[in-house]
C-alpha cells in the first residue's frame, strides 16, 4: 500500500526531516491505519475532515507527543489497549513483570490477585485473560485512569474488578479487598533527581503522578506495601513488583523479613527490574 501521495506528501516531508525516512514512513502508516484515514491514500482526494485530523496528528508528533496517545492505542502482551494521557503507556519491562508472575500461575490456577496502581489495566487484564480462573482486583487513585481501564476490560472481555483508592491511605481500601494469593504492582518509582535523564516527551505528556512518588521518598510505595502485607497477602502468598534499577537492592531489603525467598530479577536489558517475593510469612 502506498502511503505517500499528494494528500500526505507535505506532512510526510515534515516527519522525514524530524525522524528520518524509515521512521517517518512507519509513523505515517500507523497514523493512517490507526486513525482510519485510508481515504487519504486512495486515488481520490481525502475529505477535509480527514486532512484536518491527519495534519493535527503530525503536528502533535512533531511536538513530541507519543504516537500511542495520538492513536489512543498501545499493544501489551499481544493485545491492543486504549491509552490516554491519564495513564502511562505500557512498557516492555512491564510485560516481563507479567511474564514472571504467570510462571507462578499455571493454567487452571484459581485464587485472588491484586494489581496496585493499575493505570490502563494492562497488568490486571492480562493476568485475568491469561488465567481466567483467577479473581483479579485492581486499585488506582485516578478516576480518569480507572475509566480507561474499565473500557479496556470491557473491550477485551476480561473480568477484573476495579476500585478507586489511594494505596497510601489504608482506610480507602482496607474494607474493600480480601486477602490475596498474589500482589502485583508497577508503582511510581522514578526519583525527582532522575528528571534530567528522562525524555521531553515523557515529561510533557505522560501523567506525573504515575511516574513520580509523592514527597521526597522515592520508596514510599514499597515501604507502604511492606507495612500493609498482613492486610493483603495470605500466608504462603507471592509478590511481584517493578522497581527502579538504581534503588532495587534497597527495595529488596524491605521485603526480606516477610518472605522465605526474595529475588531481584533483571530485565532483557540486564537492569534490575523485578522483585519477586515467594512464600509470605507473617511476622
Amino acid at each position: 500500500m502506498k502511503y505517500v501521495n499528494k494528500n500526505t506528501e507535505k506532512e510526510y516531508k515534515k516527519l522525514e526531516e524530524a525522524f528520518g525516512s524509515r521512521e517517518a514512513l512507519s509513523l505515517l502508516r500507523i497514523l493512517i491505519e490507526d486513525l482510519s484515514l485510508v481515504a487519504l491514500i486512495q486515488s481520490e482526494p481525502g475529505d477535509t475532515g480527514d486532512l484536518f485530523v491527519f495534519k493535527k496528528a503530525v503536528d502533535q508528533l512533531l511536538d513530541g507527543m507519543p504516537i500511542q496517545y495520538i492513536t489512543r492505542k498501545s499493544f501489551f502482551y499481544g493485545r491492543e489497549f486504549e491509552v490516554t494521557q491519564t495513564v502511562l503507556i505500557p512498557r516492555p519491562e512491564t510485560e516481563e513483570l507479567v511474564f514472571e508472575a504467570l510462571k507462578y500461575l499455571p493454567p487452571g490456577s484459581a485464587g485472588k490477585i491484586l494489581d496496585v496502581g493499575t493505570g490502563s489495566g494492562c497488568i490486571a487484564i492480562t493476568l485475568s485473560l491469561e488465567r481466567p480462573d483467577t479473581e483479579v482486583i485492581a486499585l488506582d487513585i485516578s478516576e480518569e485512569a480507572l475509566l480507561v481501564a474499565q473500557r479496556n476490560n470491557s473491550k477485551l472481555k476480561a473480568g477484573v474488578r476495579f476500585i478507586k483508592a489511594d494505596f497510601l491511605q489504608k482506610n480507602t481500601w482496607k474494607e474493600k479487598v480480601p486477602l490475596f494469593q498474589m500482589v502485583v504492582s508497577n508503582p511510581p518509582y522514578i526519583s525527582r533527581e532522575e528528571r534530567d535523564q528522562m525524555s521531553r516527551s515523557t515529561l510533557l505528556h505522560e501523567p506525573q503522578r504515575a511516574l513520580f512518588p509523592e514527597g521526597e521518598d522515592p520508596l514510599i510505595f514499597y515501604r507502604q506495601m511492606a507495612a500493609v502485607l498482613p492486610d493483603l497477602l495470605e500466608e504462603g502468598g507471592l509478590i511481584f513488583l517493578e522497581v527502579n534499577e538504581f534503588n532495587a537492592p534497597e527495595v529488596k531489603k524491605l521485603f526480606l523479613p516477610f518472605f522465605k525467598k526474595v529475588e531481584l530479577l533483571k530485565d532483557m536489558q540486564g537492569k534490575n527490574r523485578i522483585i519477586r517475593g515467594v512464600d509470605y510469612r507473617p511476622l
